[in-house]
Order: structure tokens, then sequence, then C-alpha cells
């Protein structure tokens, strides 16, 4: 073992300059130049485990340093340049360690290492390694250990191509690993990189191996991708923290094994963001968000095929933002799945969430989607069961594809063959669309300011505890509706559906109007302590029990004078024939005044008001408190005739009854007690023309009073117990 210094200059025509024996220490004097122009072997080759350090200048037209060495120093100042490589080293000691704090360039390499043993190489604050026509470093070591400090690069920066051992890298604040065609950093084994510097290529960081990576960006950490990915990777275990930046052309962050497992997190100060995908995991991926994570035209986050799974986590503060229109949005999961969302998940141009799979989805933050909130699309399990539970803010923007609604949902699963379980505590903005499969259901205890569509198969929608400012609308099974605190309409649609309106005490508070249609089929139809108006005749073959519900609203009787039937929506042409007295039914005719075939339609319990059809009806009151409103036509009304009946028959229009389309007839009305409600029409005694013959009464109510108009003015007969004659007493104006 020799100790060689180099004192003087040295130029030489034939290389090696000098040759290292095994052992051997070679130091280069400061300011000391070695120059070889024959590059047939390096300027310093070394035959054995040696030692070079450097701190002149060497050159070779080839590779400067070569051989099996166990150290090498390039000292800050000093200048090690190669033709072809700048350092050039295959070893087979135990490990090596490498310092370069000056300068290492090589035409295709800067430095080209590979060896079975372990390597330790640091590139200092000083430090620069540069591989003009390829790697600026390059390695085939089972187990390197790499700190840089300064800059690295090449066609590609730094490259490990080793696939046994592992990868250790760290990168301070300041340092650079740049390409200018490839990849800033990658590697083949297992690795841990620390990323407080700048790593950037055509991907930023590739890692190709399917054993265990760990990669942390810190805060000053920056990764660019500037024709691909940030960040790509193919591990089945990998563990990524982003609390820098982390840029992608096509993905922010992209990878994921098949079968794998990836645990990504974004920090409070961490951003990701592609040109298409902000993070794109093909794995049994878990995703946490604090800092924001961007997708500009495609997804923001995108986890799991439909054989994984994937979590996602959205922290307060947290932002994830995605869109692409109709094939992109904020967030989309496929395979089993939980997201929790604390924060912001928003799309202006797309989806806010995309769910294909069973999971959960829990959100306290804000979902927002500029076509659809929501979008469950499950598509291949019936047995698959997606639950969202909403405590924050849900909403969707306009869509001119959905041609139901005003156009827009917050949350859709329409396309669904799987089971839909939403609980509803916080605020919808936009309507509600449940699945295609039996048992979905919507549980509304917050606010929805929308409509509820559900889907096939029998499915129930409950906003006992909330309130919906549209619709609730019934699928083609047997649904179950229970309306919200402010009322609303309640429509059965098809099959047998059960519809409860107003059932709560907060409701009758609001003195909430609720207007509940069974639709098609056998219905059950119960009324609370609020306004309750039910839609009579229309169950196409089937019929409708209807139950009202007595009054809870403060200032109001406390009976049922709060509950209205109403035929008004019958077909043209159609009349009705109601018993409130004796069988409590009614009966749709086909035909125009009671001309056509009876259908039962409609059993009636405590609903004391009625509304005719705009053909002529019969409606027959009970014996208790009733208001009559016979519509067009000439209806045949009956008064009750019980101690206790006081019965009031309604006109809201001239053209409810005259003497071209048909005059009303109203029967047994008590004098003094019963009322004609004409408050509707603006009126006074002036306009009243009165004909009493015994106990019946013919009356016109004048448009323009003294001229009598048979095509305008109002019309009807009304035959009293009594022959006293009509009075003002007997009218409401």
């Amino acid at each position: 073992m020799a100790t060689i210094i180099q004192t003087t200059d040295t130029h030489v025509s034939t290389s090696p300059a000098y040759t290292l024996n095994p052992g051997d220490y070679f130091y280069q004097v400061a300011g000391i130049n070695l120059t070889t122009t024959d590059g047939s072997l390096p300027a310093i080759l070394a035959t054995g485990n040696g030692t070079v350090d450097i701190h002149g200048t060497v050159f070779s037209p080839n590779v400067a340093i070569g051989g099996p060495l166990t150290a090498v120093i390039v000292a800050s100042g000093a200048d090690v340049t190669g033709g072809s490589t700048g350092l050039q080293t295959l070893n087979t000691n135990t490990q090596s360690h490498y310092a370069i704090n000056g300068s290492l360039t090589g035409g295709t390499y800067g430095l080209n290492s590979s060896g079975s043993n372990i390597l330790y190489l640091h590139v200092g604050a000083t430090g620069i390694v540069t591989g003009l026509d390829s790697n600026g470093i390059n390695l085939n070591h089972d187990i390197v250990y790499a700190s840089i400090d300064g800059s690295v690069s090449g066609v590609l920066g730094i490259g490990q191509s080793s696939t046994n051992g592992f990868f250790v890298l760290n990168m301070t604040a300041g340092a650079k690993a740049t390409a200018t065609s490839s990849y800033g950093i990658s590697f083949a084994n297992s690795g841990y990189l620390a990323i407080n510097g700048q790593a950037a290529g055509t991907t930023g960081i590739n890692s190709t191996t399917s054993q265990q990576v760990t990669i942390t960006v810190g805060t000053s950490g920056s990764v660019a991708g500037s024709w691909v990915d940030g960040i790509a990777f193919m591990s089945q275990s990998a563990t990524i923290a982003i609390n820098g930046d982390v840029n992608g052309s096509f993905n922010g962050l992209a990878g994921g094994a098949s079968m794998g497992t990836s645990s990504i997190a974004v920090g409070a100060d961490g951003f990701v963001s592609g040109g298409y995908y902000g993070i794109r995991v093909d794995n049994n991926a878990t995703v946490s968000v604090a800092g924001t994570v961007s997708g500009i035209n495609s997804w923001g986050i995108q986890t799991g095929t439909y054989s994984e799974a994937g979590e996602i986590y959205v922290h307060d503060g947290g932002l994830v933002t995605g869109g692409g229109g109709s094939s992109g949005g904020a967030v989309r999961t496929r395979g089993t799945h939980v997201i929790t969302n604390d924060g912001t998940i928003s799309s202006t141009d797309g989806v806010g969430v995309l769910a294909d799979g069973a999971g959960y989805l829990l959100n306290t933050g804000i979902i927002s989607g500029s076509t659809v909130g929501i979008l469950y699309t499950d598509t291949f399990s019936t047995s698959d069961v997606l639950t969202t539970v909403n405590t924050g803010t849900i909403s969707g923007g306009p869509n001119p594809l959905i041609a139901v609604g005003p156009n827009f949902f917050a949350y859709d699963a329409a396309g669904s063959i799987g089971t839909d379980r939403f609980i509803n505590e916080g605020d919808i903005i936009g309507d509600v669309r449940l699945g295609q499969h039996a048992g979905s259901n919507f549980v509304n205890a917050g606010t929805l300011t929308g409509s509820v569509y559900l889907g096939a198969g029998g499915q129930v929608a409950n906003s006992a505890l909330g309130t919906v400012s549209g619709m609730m609308v019934g699928g083609t099974g047997d649904d179950a509706i229970v309306g919200g605190q402010n009322g609303g309409l309640l429509l059965g649609n098809a099959g047998n559906d059960l519809i409860y309106a107003n059932p709560t005490q907060a409701a009758a508070d609001n003195h909430a109007t609720a207007t509940l249609a069974g639709g098609t089929g056998t219905n059950a139809l119960y009324g609370g302590g609020g306004f309750n108006v039910f839609v009579g005749g229309d169950t196409n073959g089937g019929y409708n029990q209807i139950w009202g519900g007595a009054s809870g609203m403060s200032g109001l009787s406390l009976d049922f004078s709060n509950n209205t039937i109403t035929f008004a929506s019958l077909n043209p042409g159609q009349s009705v024939y109601v018993d409130l007295l004796n069988g409590h039914n009614a009966y749709i005719n086909s035909g125009p005044n009671q001309s056509g075939i009876y259908v039962y339609e409609d059993s009636i319990i405590n609903v004391p008001n009625v509304i005719g059809s705009s053909s002529g009806d019969v409606i027959i009151a009970d014996n208790g408190i009733d208001r009559i409103q016979g519509n067009g036509g000439a209806d045949a009304l009956y008064a009750g005739t019980g101690l206790s009946s006081q019965d009031t028959f309604v006109y809201t229009s001239y053209a409810d009854s005259n003497l071209n389309t048909g005059y009303d007839t109203i029967v047994g009305f008590k004098l003094g007690i019963d009322k004609i409600d004409l408050s509707a029409l603006f009126t006074d005694g002036s306009h009243l023309a009165i004909s009493t013959a015994g106990t019946s009464n013919t009356l016109y109510i004048e448009v323009t009073p003294g001229t009598f108009n048979p095509a305008t003015d109002l019309a009807l007969i009304v035959n009293a117990t009594t022959n006293l004659g009509l009075t003002a007493v007997d009218f409401i104006f």
C-alpha cells in the first residue's frame, strides 16, 4: 500500500497517467492539473480498492478516474472531466465512499458506479455532477446511501438500476436532480427518498420496483414532470408523504401495482397537481389530504380498480379539485372504498365525487360539482352498498344531460344497481336521486334545497326531521315517503306506496302545507298536524286509503279542518262522486256529469274539505264542519244534516258555475249556518242577484252589478232547508 501525491502538473499522451495498486492512496494537491490525451485507459486507474483524493483538475478524453475504489473525494473547487465518464467504478469491496464537493463531468455519465457492495455517496453543497448524454449519476449497487446537497444533471438525473437491496436518497434544501429528457430520479429497488430539494425531468421521480418504497417531499421540496408524471411508482407497498410541491404534465402522482397497498399523505403545506390526474393510484390506496390536490383536465384523485379498494381522507383545510366535463371531477373511487371529507372536494367542470363500488362516504365539509355533487355508478354487483352520511354541504350544478327535475343533482345514483343509503344532517343544494336497487333509502334530518327521486324496487325517503324545498317522488316500486317539516309535494308514482306528511310537531309549528299524491297502485296516504292536501282519483286501477291527521297548529282549531282532498287534476271529461257521510269513499266517473262508468278510487277518513273536478261532480258532506269546492261543471253539492253540521261552499272563479258551462246545485243549505265563500272573487253584496221561491234560491254573482251575462257571471241553485231565503249572513266576501 503506497501514498501517491501529485504536486506538479502532469500531461501525458499515454494513459493511465497514474496506476494505483490495491490499497494505494492518491492525493492531488490543489491547483495541480492532470491531463491525458490518450483515452484508452483512465487518467487515474485503480487496480484494487484504492482511494483517490482530487483537489485540482483531472481530464481524460474517455474516463477520468476508473477502477475499483474504496473512497473517492472531489474537493470543492476541483474539476474532474471525462469525455465519456468522469468517475467510473466497479467495486468488489465491502463498502465504498464517494464525496463530491467539486465538479464531476462526463460526456456520457458524470458518475457511473456498480457493485454488489454498499455505496455511500455524498454530493456536497458545492458539488456539481453532470452527464451530458446520459445520467448525471448512474448506479447499480445493491445498497446505496446517497445524500445530495448540490446539483446533479443529465439526460437522466440520478438513476439506480439494481433490483436487489435498497436505495436511500436524501436531498436537502437547495439540492437539484434535473433531467433534460428523462427522469429526474429513477430507481428499481426498494427505496427511501427524502426530497427537500428539486427533482425535475419528463417525470420527476420514477420507481419501477414492486418492492417497498417510501418517498417524502419536504416543505422545501419540489418534484416536477414536464412531460408525464411528477412521481410515478409501481410498488406493491408504497408510502408517500407530500409536504412540498409535486407537479406533472399528465399526473401529479401516479402508480401502484395491482393487489398492492399504497399510503399517500398530502400535508397542510403540500400541493399536488397534474394536467389530467392529481393523484392516480390503481391499488388498495389510502390517500390523506390536508393540503391541495388538483387534476386540471380529469380527476383530482382516482383510486382503485374494480377489484381493489381505496380510502380517501380530506382533512379540515384540505382541498381536492378536478375537472374535465363529462369525464372528470374532483374524486373518483373504484372498488370498495371509504371517503371521509372534512375539507373541500370541488369541481367547477365535472363531478364532485364519483363512487363506483361498495363503500362509505362521510362528509362534514363541502362536496360540490358543476354536474353532480356525488355520482354513484355501481354497475357490476347488486350486493354492493354505498352509505353516505352528510353533516356538511353537498351541492350539484346544472347538468343538461339529466332530463328530470330542475336538471341538477347533489346526489345521483340512477345508474347504479347497488344499494345506496344516504343520511343527511347537513345541507344539500340540488336534487337527490336514488338508484335501481330495492332497499335504497334517503333519511333527511337537515335541509335539502331540491327534490328527492326514488328508483326501482321499493325504497324509502324520510324527511321527518328535515326540510325539502322541492318534491319527494317515488319510483317504480312500493315506496315509503315521509315528508319534511316544511310540507311540499309527496308523489308516490308507480307501485303500492305509503306516504306520510307533516308527521312532527315542528311541521305543525311551521304551518306546513303538504300535497300527497299516491300515483298508480294501492296507496296509503297519511296526513299529520300541518295542512294536508290529498290528490284523489289518480290510482289507475288501484285505490288510495286516505287518513287525515288532527291539526297541531297553534292558533287553529285542533280538529281535522286542516285536511283537504282534491280532484282538480282529473282528466277533462272525468267527474267524481264523493261521499263523506256514509261510505267515506270517492268514485271516479269516466264521463262528465256522472255519465260514464264508476271506479272506486279513494277511501277517505277525517278529511272534511273537498275540491272537485272540472266536470259535474257529486259531493256529499258529512255531519261535521266541511268545506266544499265543486270547481267547474254542473256540480251537485249536498250539505250535512247533523246538529253540529256547518258547511262552507267555496267559489274561486266565475267559471266554476254558470249558465253556459253548467251551474251548481247546493242541496240542504242551512240558512244562517252554512256559508257561500266568494272571497276569492273580490266581490260584495252589490254584485248579488237572488230570487227565492220557497226553499229554492236562484243566485247570480254578477261581474258588473245590475248587468247579467250568462257567459261570465256565476250562477247556482241553492236549495235550503227553510224558506226564509238567502241573506248577507250566508256569504263570505
